[in-house]
């Protein structure tokens, strides 16, 4: 996963940042949102208001982000739709299945909030 982002990083096929994933959003070009594990689900909330749609996932600390993204800490990412999101997705579920934990977020039945979506 970390070579993936890194990789979408380097092809400018992603953004860091609350402001310009939101950016992103805006312009419905997001294929995939990676939120820090450690984020406030509060903010994931106010960052996907209006686009509950998309796929979040959560393999990783803001510090680990951080690192991929050459910043001290990385909450909030978009991977441009394409391969590299689809890419990325897949492996945060199989990485998710051989920790047993959850690697997807979905809005829940209101549509009010983004909870962990059960696997």
């Amino acid at each position: 996963m970390v070579e993936l982002l890194g990789l979408a990083r380097r092809a400018g096929q992603s953004v860091s940042g609350y402001a310009k994933v939101r950016e992103w959003i805006d312009l419905r070009c997001v294929g995939l949102i990676v939120q820090a594990s450690d984020g406030s689900p509060d903010e994931r909330t106010r960052l996907l208001s209006g686009a509950r749609d998309l796929p979040v996932v959560m393999p990783l600390a803001a510090a680990s982000l951080g690192h991929i993204f050459s910043r001290e800490r990385v909450v909030h990412a978009a991977l441009r739709k394409g391969a590299l999101a689809i890419r990325l997705q897949q492996e945060s579920e199989r990485f998710a299945g051989v920790a047993g934990t959850v690697a997807l977020c979905a809005p829940d039945i209101a549509g009010d909030r983004v909870e962990q979506a059960d696997k």
